[in-house]
């Protein structure tokens, strides 16, 4: 009969729990952590087993009359958009130096 026994990577405290962690990047760690050396993990990890709360309703609009906002409400410095730069390679700059040179002869 083989019986096999987790220990904790930790401590080597008996009995532990194997985790796994994955990252976004694809990199993945198990390891085997007591009770004790788990409490960071399982505070993180804090209800991810339960099922989520129900969501309220969204409450339905009729339409009907539609606000307008206040006078000068709108008022301020209008947002700016912001703009592409152009990629211009090296002969370009050096095709519109030269042209702008036999121009100015």
């Amino acid at each position: 009969m083989k019986m096999q026994v987790i220990a904790c990577d930790v401590d080597r405290r008996t009995p532990a729990a194997t985790y796994t962690i994955a990252s976004a990047d694809g990199r993945t760690l198990k390891t085997d952590l007591c009770a004790v050396c788990a409490r960071p993990l399982e505070a993180l990890l804090g209800g991810a087993g339960k099922p989520a709360a129900p969501r309220p309703a969204a409450e339905e609009t009729t339409p009907g009359r539609t606000t307008t906002a206040p006078a000068g409400a709108g008022q301020g410095r209008a947002a700016r958009g912001r703009r592409r730069l152009r990629v211009t390679t090296l002969e370009e700059i050096e095709a519109r130096k030269r042209a702008l040179a036999s121009g100015k002869d």
